[in-house]
């Protein structure tokens, strides 16, 4: 992490969900040439390789708070935030598994103990939810997910040579989180037409080329009224909420705008938002990849900010924000507001995030594996951090330690998502069921796993962790000291 401004750094934590793509089934397109085979020294790479995948929090220096490699039983993880639900904090996210021909999961809730109160399915039927879109609205008591879905579509046209082919349907619903009911549904085949897309049919790579369901031609890949980004159109469709037409299109052949400013076009974007909006006149956010690894239609990935007029027909770019060492990011990626005018971005297929103030000056960058790696990331957040305040049910681990019976203990502790310990405490016993305990001392938690050493040895030890008014968040159990060589 390099940090260019700490003043100017917004204090919180950080959701990620970093993941290893497996052989052939990298969401970077063109990554490893289309080839979904696994060959014994690929799969020896991935496993050498391999990111405990899960929800994790970070605090805004990059200290681990929360791993939830333990929570997911290593199912892939994407779009961890945050919703408040009747007052209270939630973690939510995708989980399931992440083929090449598109991911099958569900919507996971989680409370601030960490544990799992709610799992949200697809419904009338349709495949399983698939990572580009798990969020909760909870003013209405819903959740929006998006679907990939083989479909049956003539691609004769397109040059196919039997009577059928498939395509991948892009789905969209909006689902009553108490009763599982659809509320809305919206196919990308019935508006839009698949011969306007940017990737091209007969691919060999995760597109598909039409001929199977398995193989389906994926020319959608979609991400008051709803905002829709198809990756594969280069386009932004904005959707009449009540009979799903198209209200206006931004972007792609069918655009129907004029852009002003010469960095205003985009393409194979994702996470895009209406950030604001007063009559005719919205702000939009994109994250604008710029290439989905076969074609490339800028010279690196950034994020951008635009305003688009209805009235004049006219998008504008306002902002636009790129990596401190540019690069592209060929898919995902994320461009998130922040309450006090900051942007915080994460990459995508880059393992990386950074934060830029409202003048656009980068204030930090970092990352989290090696560019040439097959680390990613979908979607890279940052919140304040009373918006979550973290008490797992689970108690602190400990270990403790000593070269000899007479040699001062060393004690390791730590607390998976504890976010309100300002100190440890540490106590010494005779024997594990000892009534008395000896105080050996109290030190600020440092980091995520703490180190105590003691001015002697004890056979038994425990911790205690404190919060910042003095008060007991939670003692560890009794552990054994290990004794080197005994």
């Amino acid at each position: 992490m390099k940090v260019y401004d700490e003043s100017q750094v917004t204090p919180g934590y950080i959701l990620m969900s970093p993941f290893t793509a497996p052989p052939g089934g990298n969401l970077n397109a063109g990554s490893d040439s289309g080839s979904s085979s696994s060959s014994p020294e690929s799969l020896t790479e991935l496993l050498e390789n391999q990111i405990q995948t899960g929800p994790y929090i970070f605090d805004s220096d990059g200290t681990l708070i929360f791993s939830g490699y333990g929570v997911g039983g290593g199912m892939y993880t994407h779009d961890v935030k945050i919703a408040r639900i009747n007052g209270s904090s939630y973690l939510t996210y995708f989980s399931g598994v992440d083929p090449t021909a598109g991911a099958r999961g569900q919507g996971v809730v989680m409370d601030t103990s960490y544990r799992v109160v709610d799992t949200i399915n697809t419904g009338n039927g349709k495949a399983g939810n698939d990572i580009h879109e798990f969020t909760i609205l909870a003013d209405e008591g819903t959740a929006l997910t998006t679907i990939f879905e083989p479909t049956h579509y003539n691609l004769k046209p397109q040059g196919l040579d039997q009577p059928w082919g498939y395509v991948v349907q892009g789905i969209m619903q909006e689902i009553n989180i108490a009763t599982g009911d659809v509320k809305f549904e919206w196919q990308a085949i019935d508006h839009v037409d698949p011969s306007e897309s940017y990737h091209p049919y007969n691919r060999t790579d995760p597109t598909g080329n039409g001929t199977t369901s398995s193989t389906a031609w994926d020319f959608f890949s979609q991400t008051g009224d709803y905002l829709i980004s198809s990756r594969y159109m280069c386009a932004l469709y904005r959707l009449d909420a009540k009979t799903g037409k198209i209200v206006w299109q931004l972007g792609d052949m069918s655009n129907q705008f004029k852009f002003n400013g010469l960095n205003t076009t985009f393409a194979f974007q994702h996470h895009a938002r209406i950030r604001s909006e007063n009559g005719t006149r919205a702000i939009i956010s994109i994250f604008d990849n710029g290439s989905d690894g076969f074609v490339t239609r800028s010279k690196a990935s950034s994020g951008i900010f635009m305003e688009v007029d209805t009235a004049n027909m006219t998008a504008t770019q306002l902002k636009q924000f790129y990596f401190p060492e540019p690069n592209l990011s060929t898919s995902q990626g994320s461009t998130q507001l922040l309450c006090n005018g900051n942007v915080f971005m994460g990459w995508g297929s880059l393992p990386r995030i950074s934060e830029y103030a409202s003048s656009g000056e980068c204030v930090m960058a970092a990352s989290f594996a090696p560019i040439s790696a097959v680390s990613e990331n979908y979607r890279a957040f940052k919140i304040p951090k009373e918006d979550w305040i973290g008490m797992p049910e689970s108690k602190p681990a400990i270990w403790s330690y000593a070269n000899s019976t007479s040699s001062p203990l060393s004690i390791f502790v730590s607390w998976n998502g504890a976010t309100e310990i300002k100190q440890w405490e540490f106590w010494g016993q005779t024997d594990a069921g000892a009534m008395n305990s000896t105080h050996l001392g109290t030190i600020p938690k440092h980091g995520f796993e703490t180190v105590f050493n003691a001015t002697q040895y004890y056979p038994y030890a425990y911790a205690e962790a404190i919060d910042a008014k003095g008060k007991s968040l939670g003692k560890s159990l009794v552990q054994k000291t290990y004794v080197v060589g005994s």
